[in-house]
């Protein structure tokens, strides 16, 4: 049997993945493919591939010969299509329990920067500009004073939630599938979309991506909300409208962003227009990363490929059901 690793690309040394896959049997390929004919040619005899970002359509998942299961390193599996993958009986699995300590602590810490204005002030500092007390592009408030929003309330939402409710905001939080029993149980109150946007202080969004939720934050629920909101994303860039965002900046709506997550990753455009705003928080997609977490996904990313090859489902393959026919 063979698993390939279509994406690597120099990100990380993949004996580990190699020695793993070894003490099963099964050969490893590093294979860094840069188009679809190298993918193709590289996969299309593999039993199990493993990806970071590359896109795997319908397209290219029809000309997978012998492949019984996709697996993502990461939480999110929206380069993959699903229901491709479910008419070809291929397993597609995400790691979604690696990393709610590291991406809760970085929304907590992007929160925390634009409420502070830490990076701002650091930016004036390295201009010459020594901005004293008041002086500064926005207003600064005292924490117990705010209302802290959780839009969505999965387990990275929860952790960020006992984060920051030791800074003394008072928390809400929005999540329409979630029964009212787990809000209880962590200390914070269940709103509805529009009360979270008319109540926050700080969004912090938490939610997958799919179709459903794409834009789920545009220019219709920017006008909802509070003069002077704090936007916080460390799950998706397409969850929020980034033009609207900005828009939403320009009209004084929003009075700061941290963004670990951009509508186009990487961003190497300098030229574009997120550079004008001072005000606006970027990290490169960094907040799942630890040296714990990043091994404990490089684990949990062999365990689940391996358990598809000796024939089992595991329970992070998220066509389960369909693959029982349930």
């Amino acid at each position: 049997m063979k698993a390939v690793f279509v994406d690597n690309h120099g990100l990380l040394d993949p004996k580990k993945e190699k020695d793993a896959f070894a003490k099963e049997g099964i050969t490893f390929v590093d294979a860094n493919v840069n188009n679809d004919e190298e993918l193709i040619a590289e996969c299309k005899d593999a039993d199990a591939i493993l990806v970071m970002l590359y896109k795997f359509p319908r397209h290219i998942i029809e000309k997978l010969e012998k492949c019984k299961v996709i697996v993502r390193y990461g939480i999110g599996f929206d380069n993959i299509d699903v229901q491709a993958c479910n008419e070809k009986g291929i397993a597609v699995c995400n790691i979604p329990d690696y990393c709610f300590e590291e991406v809760a602590g970085h929304a907590a810490a992007l929160a925390l920067d634009c409420l502070r204005q830490v990076t701002l002030r650091d930016r004036y500092i390295r201009k010459g500009q020594w901005l004293f007390g008041g002086a500064g592009k926005y207003n600064v408030h005292r924490f117990s004073t705010l209302t802290f929003g959780l839009c969505g309330f999965g387990h990275i939402a929860r952790q960020t939630a006992q984060y920051m409710k030791g800074f003394g905001f008072d928390m809400i939080a929005y999540d329409p599938y979630l029964a009212d029993e787990m809000f209880e149980q962590n200390g914070v109150r269940k709103v509805s979309m529009e009360e979270l946007c008319k109540t926050a202080d700080v969004i912090s969004v938490h939610v997958p991506l799919s179709d459903e939720t794409r834009y789920l934050i545009n220019k219709e629920k920017f006008a909802m909300m509070k003069k002077g909101v704090i936007i916080v994303n460390t799950s998706r860039g397409p969850l929020i409208n980034q033009s609207d965002l900005l828009d939403a900046m320009d009209a004084g709506i929003v009075k700061a962003a941290g963004l670990d997550v951009l509508e186009i990753e990487p961003l190497t455009d300098l030229n574009d227009r997120i550079f004008q705003y001072e005000n606006v928080i970027l990290t490169p997609h960094f907040g799942f990363h630890s040296e714990e977490s990043f091994e404990e996904l490089r684990d949990k990313v062999v365990a689940s490929a391996v358990k598809v090859l000796r024939g089992e489902i595991p329970k992070n393959a998220v066509n389960k059901k369909a693959l029982l026919g349930e």
